[in-house]
């Protein structure tokens, strides 16, 4: 009877540890997803910024401010084409990437394979005397099945062009 009640409570503890690693092993994975979510995010928004505010102008043809997700085109002078003093630069979505495409350069994406941007919208704001501000929101969350897991977080930012 001893060894049965034994068992049983041997039994019950070991159950309990395993709940309790699961537990906390579930709470890291999620603790990563967020931070990894969050470090993207803020790559979005620094790059946007950094971007905007050495920008010279909006090049509004190929910008899409209605779209979801939307383009963002403007007119930079870093890194120009050879010979001239400004080129385009090209923010957008592309497979659920937040990717930058620079005149002659090509493409290149900032956001990790494991994250997706879900929403990207960008609008053109004009202020008296014709300073010319963006502001842009994008939805930025992890790609997993499980909901529980994907953890979406929405930034929102907006910069002047200082057209330095």
């Amino acid at each position: 009877m001893e060894l049965l009640v034994y068992s049983a409570l041997v039994a019950l503890v070991i159950t309990l540890a395993i709940v309790f690693a699961i537990s906390i092993t579930k709470e890291t994975s999620k603790s990563s997803i967020r931070e990894e979510v969050q470090r993207n995010a803020a790559g979005i928004l620094r790059t946007f910024d950094f971007e905007v505010h050495h920008a010279r102008g909006i090049y509004t043809p190929t910008s899409d401010f209605l779209g979801n997700p939307g383009r963002l085109s403007l007119l930079t002078s870093l890194t120009p084409p050879t010979g001239e003093s400004s080129g385009y630069l090209d923010m957008y979505v592309d497979a659920g990437a937040f990717c930058l495409k620079r005149e002659l350069t090509g493409v290149s994406c900032i956001t990790s394979s494991n994250v997706q941007v879900s929403s990207l919208t960008f609008t053109r704001i004009v202020q008296s005397g014709g300073q010319e501000s963006a502001q842009m929101r994008a939805t930025v969350r992890y790609v997993h099945p499980n909901a529980e897991f994907q953890f979406p977080l929405t930034v929102q930012t907006s910069a002047r062009l200082r057209g330095y």
